[in-house]
C-alpha cells in the first residue's frame, strides 16, 4: 500500500491538525492507534488519545447506552468544541 494511501504511513507528520483517536482496549487495532498517536505527538501535533477500557472494537455501535459509549460521545463533542 502506498504512503498517500494512509496518513498514518507519511514520513512526516507535521502540521496535522490536532487530532481525536479513541481505542477500545481490546480492539484489533488499539496497538496501532497508540503508535500513531505516539508518532503525532513526536511531531507536535496536538492528540487527545483514548483508550476504552474493555471495549471492542465498535463498543459504542454494539452497546451505545452503555457507560464507555456514553462517555465516548462526551469526550468527541467535547474535542470538537475545543477546536
Amino acid at each position: 500500500m502506498p504512503a498517500s494511501a494512509s496518513v498514518s504511513r507519511a514520513e512526516s507528520l507535521h502540521d496535522l491538525p490536532a487530532t481525536y483517536l479513541e481505542v477500545g482496549q481490546l480492539d484489533l487495532f488499539c496497538a496501532e492507534t497508540v503508535a500513531y498517536a505516539e508518532r503525532l505527538m513526536h511531531h507536535n501535533v496536538a492528540v487527545h488519545l483514548s483508550v476504552r477500557p474493555g471495549a471492542v472494537h465498535g463498543f459504542d455501535q454494539f452497546a451505545p447506552e452503555s457507560r464507555v459509549a456514553r462517555g465516548a460521545m462526551a469526550d468527541r463533542v467535547a474535542f470538537l468544541k475545543n477546536l
